[in-house]
């Protein structure tokens, strides 16, 4: 039996749509996004620690990043809550989060690697980092500190 291409989320208008305003979102939090070499660091008044946003890797014109709030804890340990796992296709000008951490868990979109997306977590997670981009685009005390 031949398995049927699975369908990427990026197949409809309306997720392009909405990956084009997270794309362009994310080029206001931080226009050098795809050429800085270092973490971009932010902070805000209300938030513990700052918010980092770093170019993870890249290649044939999809980059990988990461945008997350982080703390350490007592013992050294690192918490990371909310850590966003985002593609950038700039060509496009599109991202997608394909995976959301906090301090209850990971979701993943793509559960199995080279598998189907998992809809229902799609788009609760770009849902989620949509809202986050506001909440930090409408904070006038957010300023950048590195990077």
């Amino acid at each position: 039996a031949i398995m049927a291409k699975y369908l990427h989320p990026l197949a409809s208008a309306e997720n392009m749509k909405w990956a084009t305003r997270i794309y362009l979102k994310l080029m206001r939090l931080a226009p050098d996004l795809l050429t800085c070499n270092q973490c971009i660091k932010f902070e805000a008044e209300g938030y513990f620690s700052p918010i980092s946003l770093e170019l993870m890797k890249s290649s044939q014109g999809c980059h990988h990043a990461q945008l997350q709030h982080s703390w350490s804890e007592a013992d050294g340990e690192t918490i990371c809550d909310p850590r966003f796992s985002i593609l950038l296709y700039p060509d496009w000008e599109m991202a997608e989060a394909v995976s959301h951490s906090d301090m209850f868990g990971l979701s993943d979109a793509y559960p199995i690697k080279g598998g189907p997306v998992d809809f229902e977590v799609y788009l609760s997670i770009n849902k989620a980092l949509e809202s986050w981009l506001d909440n930090l685009l409408s904070n006038e005390q957010l300023h950048r500190v590195a990077g």
